[in-house]
């Protein structure tokens, strides 16, 4: 009581009070942190264990086993998870929610270091991934060369284009695949290397040890000190060719054999292992180069895509002569779309509110009363938010949104009751007396019902690991807004109200009114009815549970969709690129796609490839762009009819929800077979996928069918005999086949 008087004698300072909360909360708005999702790291890490050219069951024996016994020992790792494919070992570490990912890496990058001593020597050293290797690409480009060389189009894209992407705030990595990569090519001659007695690795090594520049010290002269640097790097081919092989033995004396003597050296494109197309309309099929651009961990995707365009044109200005640039998607669009939309609704929502008020008490002067309430409540919230370093994402301001319609709710009582209680002929000091008693009795019921609603939402902000996360700032932001309309609606309301002094309200309430109170008597005279009504009405409303999709989110739908063309393990990589040209062109010209972008394979030292379970030489990787209003059946429909290829396989995923893969999520089913017996549990899965209760479309089984195996079993006493081991044979045979890269021109 002492405290309403003491408001209603001091309007002037109330209604300043209430206008700087206000002028504050506009500001915070202005200047804190915007950003489409509330900032949190899932602790995750994923370790990957290149070896090139060895099968998944040794893969699983020789990496993928040793380096699990040596994670295991990571303290605070909650689950371990390993995928041995041909060639490579994925491994996904999950920690507790709430670790610090940035020092779980550091650790893990520690015990990798140690365990890699224990490794095969020619295993590539294990990679630790600070993210998801699903981790979803935020905008996509591509690069087409106007001379129509790819080879010049892949090295500044590379290079130049990559590094000045990478400067820009918030990227955290940039993967270039397709086009040509340059290499200078030695083709040893093996019948004149073997005459003089040098295999392939002794050429190799070589070339390792003469073609590099080594510090040799310093020299001081005087008072100056100099560096000594032995230089011996070749800076041409011609140079390279020039290097002399070392002796072989201590008889031999001096070698005077050249590289270039047993080896014709030359500056070719490297054979392809990415290949990247895009087609519109009734166009044939571009070849060009992608680059993929991913946020940092933790970084606003739409804060980094708006650096990146803002970025564009001065980048396109600069590689303009050479390179035809174009940004092929940008999932921030549709971020950015969902976040336009929310602010829309929170508008529509306070415009109806206000309109639906003033209908409802017939009178302009209250109706802006309550008006007043709403923006109060809702940026003494906003200032809130920014007190508590929450940031204005979709969430936060969802709870906003949501808190429209409730923030009025005590202003609207309080107005009403004063209405009722206060006339507007008496004196200032009647009308003080009036206000108070009226709004000390509703003081009771008001904070009840608000206190009612602020427990519903109070657990979000308890809720551990992601889902509080993501829910935990909706739901501060409801309980700020209705603390918020609590406070405005015992003190500005009632101040506003003895200021503006409005009429008080008839007592005859119109036809609508009566009509209501007769339907309340009658609900009154015949209860068991009404009861029954309720009960009823309240069983049909949990019938439709069971039907209706459930998600982690909303989706937000781009408008795309990917489609997977898997051929025949050990399909040449030209076959697969020559499909993948056909289809890309096919698909726009024959289908109601309105963009489409396919790309094949990936560079070896892409980690994001590497871990793919859905990515290989053998995939075609198809994006279809679709305007919204064909909806995806038709285009799915369309493309079904046009994948249906001999000796292939297709899978067609429906629209991506960037939301969903933003904070992690995946709308599938794992299943997990364990055994002894790979063999006897791939069998067991394919058995469950023909079930035909089970819909197969979109399965993918790990590990996938392996390519075709040539194996060779050496003669060890033929071997032995001549004084050769059988890791020599080995070394020789995968020189022979993939080649060594022994040093950089």
């Amino acid at each position: 009581m002492k405290i309403i008087n003491l408001l209603l004698k001091r309007p002037v300072g109330v209604i300043m009070l209430w206008a700087g909360i206000i002028l504050g909360g506009i500001w915070a708005g202005l200047t804190m942190e915007a950003d489409f999702l509330p900032a949190f790291s899932v602790p995750k890490l994923t370790v990957i264990a290149p070896w090139q050219g060895v099968p998944a069951s040794q893969i699983r024996e020789l990496v993928t086993i040793p380096l699990e016994d040596s994670l295991s020992s990571l303290g605070g790792l909650k689950e371990i998870n390993s995928i041995s494919r041909d060639g490579i070992a994925v491994i996904e570490l999950e920690f507790p929610w709430g670790t610090d990912r940035t020092e779980a890496g550091i650790r893990t990058r520690e015990v990798i270091d140690l365990a890699w001593q224990r490794l095969p020597s020619d295993a590539s050293k294990p990679q630790v991934l600070a993210a998801d290797p699903g981790d979803v690409p935020i905008i996509t480009l591509a690069v087409y060369p106007k001379n129509g060389d790819l080879m010049i189009a892949r090295r500044l894209a590379a290079r130049e284009l990559r590094a000045r992407l990478q400067r820009i705030e918030g990227v955290g990595s940039v993967q270039v695949s397709g086009g040509l990569v340059e290499e200078v090519l030695i083709r040893a001659d093996f019948e004149a290397a073997a005459g003089i007695g040098y295999t392939l690795p002794v050429i190799a090594q070589a070339l390792e040890a003469s073609n590099i520049d080594s510090p040799s010290g310093t020299i001081t002269e005087g008072r100056t000190e100099y560096i000594v640097k032995t230089r011996a790097r070749a800076q041409n081919i011609t140079e390279l060719g020039d290097i002399y092989l070392p002796q072989l033995s201590e008889d031999q004396g001096s070698s005077n054999v050249r590289l270039s003597d047993i080896a014709d050296i030359s500056i070719e494109a490297r054979d392809p292992v990415s290949f990247y197309y895009s087609a519109s309309g009734q166009n044939d099929s571009l070849e060009g180069v992608r680059i993929v651009i991913r946020r940092r961990d933790g970084f606003s995707p739409t804060k980094m895509a708006a650096n990146i365009l803002e970025e564009m044109p001065e980048i396109k200005r600069s590689f303009g002569e050479s390179l035809s640039i174009e940004i092929v998607q940008d999932r921030s669009q549709a971020l950015n779309k969902a976040m336009r939309n929310l602010v829309v609704s929170l508008l529509s929502g306070a415009f109806f509110a206000f309109i639906i008020i003033l209908v409802f008490m017939k009178r302009l002067s209250r109706a802006l009363i309550l008006l007043v309430s709403l923006p109060a409540s809702l940026l003494s919230a906003v200032l809130l938010l920014f007190l508590f370093g929450r940031s204005l994402n979709l969430m936060s301001l969802g709870g906003l949104a949501l808190g429209v319609g409730m923030v009025v709710d005590n202003s609207i009582v309080i107005t009403e009751r004063l209405s009722r209680r206060v006339n507007a002929r008496d004196s200032l000091q009647q009308r003080q007396i009036n206000i108070s008693e009226t709004v000390v009795s509703l003081v009771p019921s008001l904070a009840g019902s608000t206190l009612t609603t602020v427990i519903v939402f109070l657990p979000l902000i308890f809720i551990s690991g992601l889902p509080g996360a993501l829910f935990g700032g909706l739901g501060l932001s409801v309980i700020f807004a209705l603390g918020s309309s609590l406070a405005a609606a015992l003190s500005l309301i009632p101040v506003l109200y003895m200021v503006l002094n409005p009429e008080a309200s008839r007592a005859d309430r119109g036809r609508g009114f009566k009509q209501l109170r007769r339907l309340v008597r009658i609900s009154l005279r015949r209860p068991v009815p009404v009861i029954l009504a309720v009960v009823v009405l309240i069983a049909a409303g949990f019938l439709p549970f069971s039907k209706i999709h459930t998600a982690v989110v909303s989706p937000v739908n781009e408008g795309l969709i990917r489609a997977r063309v898997m051929t025949a393990p050990g399909t040449s990589a030209k076959a697969v690129s020559q499909l993948a040209r056909e289809l890309t062109a096919e698909t726009a010209s024959r289908t109601s796609a309105s963009q489409v972008t396919a790309h094949v394979g990936g560079e070896p030292d892409d980690p994001y490839f590497l871990a793919s379970a859905e990515q290989s030489a053998e995939t075609i990787m198809l994006s279809i762009k679709y305007p919204l209003e064909y909806g995806y059946k038709r285009i799915e429909a369309e493309l079904s009819a046009l994948l249906e290829l001999p000796g292939s396989s297709f899978v067609i995923e429906p629209p991506e929800n960037i939301l969903e893969e933003l904070i992690g999520g995946r709308d599938s089913n794992d299943w997990l077979l364990s055994g002894d017996n790979p063999e006897a549990l791939r069998r067991s899965m394919e058995a469950i996928i023909l079930e035909p209760e089970l819909d197969a479309a979109g399965v993918v089984m790990l590990p996938a069918d392996t390519k075709r195996t040539v194996r060779i079993t050496p003669d060890r006493e033929a071997l032995a005999s001549y004084g050769i081991g059988v890791d020599s044979i080995a070394g020789q045979l995968g020189s022979a086949v993939y080649g060594r890269v022994p040093t950089r021109l």
